[in-house]
């Protein structure tokens, strides 16, 4: 779970497992102003895993999701101005 931008921020992202085998699968966007939720990603392979980070500068969300072979990596701007827009991802190493 990684909070948004700012001192207080709007947004929450976290990370949604599956029922069956509690595999980390999809990321969350919440904006605890009115609760909507949009899903930003997510990896239907049962196969991956998904995992949600900040970079050291704060300024990017960074998605994972990765096998012990592979991975895939995503980022997303963290401001108050494309937070407030639909969050898409930008890929930036293809599995």
């Amino acid at each position: 779970m990684e909070f948004g931008s700012g001192d207080d921020p709007r947004f929450l992202y976290y990370t949604e497992s599956t029922v069956e085998d509690n595999r980390p699968w999809r990321v969350v966007k919440v904006d605890l102003k009115n609760g909507g939720k949009q899903v930003v990603f997510e990896d239907s392979d049962p196969t991956h895993y998904v995992d949600l980070s900040v970079t050291k500068d704060k300024k990017f969300l960074v998605i994972s999701s990765n096998t012990k072979e592979d991975s895939e990596i995503l980022v997303l701007e963290r401001n108050a101005e494309s937070e407030k827009k639909e969050s898409v991802p930008k890929l930036v190493i293809m599995r």
